[in-house]
């Protein structure tokens, strides 16, 4: 099974993309302190099962509390095979800082615009090009945009994703 990591400064909508990714239930919230540890399960797309593991936000590779302490060990572990990079449209330059240390350290990323307003607008393609890695603008709120980033986990990680159990 392959592993991929939710990855974001706090309150961008991680813990709202695990729910709409694993079909969960945890506690979201809108406040320091709501994730404080990681948190791991499953979905299966394509016949193919995808670990997902939600870590507590971070503002940066160098961590200043302890549940930042806590993302920054397991991304140093390297425990994983994709980084989805969640930030939110409205607080994107403050997001981008975590987004390029993480781009500094590996590729394998996708980064996730988190639409949580419908009046702006991001130039995707622009961002692929310069950043070098694929770039969506969802709403992870949005079912149908999540099944979009599934395919996109797919496109890049999924041919080797173990077969799921019948």
């Amino acid at each position: 099974m392959k592993n991929i990591v939710l990855v974001g400064n706090p309150n961008v909508g991680k813990t709202t993309l695990y729910n709409a990714l694993t079909k969960s239930s945890e506690h979201t919230g809108n406040w320091h302190g709501v994730t404080i540890d990681r948190k791991q399960k499953q979905y299966t797309f394509n016949n193919k099962e995808y670990g997902i593991i939600d870590l507590p936000g971070i503002y940066s590779l160098t961590p200043f509390s302890a549940e930042e302490e806590i993302t920054a060990n397991y991304l140093y572990a390297g425990e994983y095979d994709l980084i989805v990079n969640i930030i939110d449209v409205n607080t994107i330059n403050k997001n981008l800082y975590l987004t390029l240390e993480l781009l500094n350290a590996t590729k394998n990323v996708i980064l996730v615009i988190n639409k949580t307003s419908k009046n702006k607008f991001i130039d995707t393609k622009k961002m692929q090009k310069k950043l070098g890695v694929k770039v969506l603008f969802l709403d992870v709120k949005n079912i149908n945009e999540i099944s979009l980033l599934k395919q996109e986990i797919e496109n890049i990680i999924g041919i080797e994703a173990m077969e799921a159990p019948c």
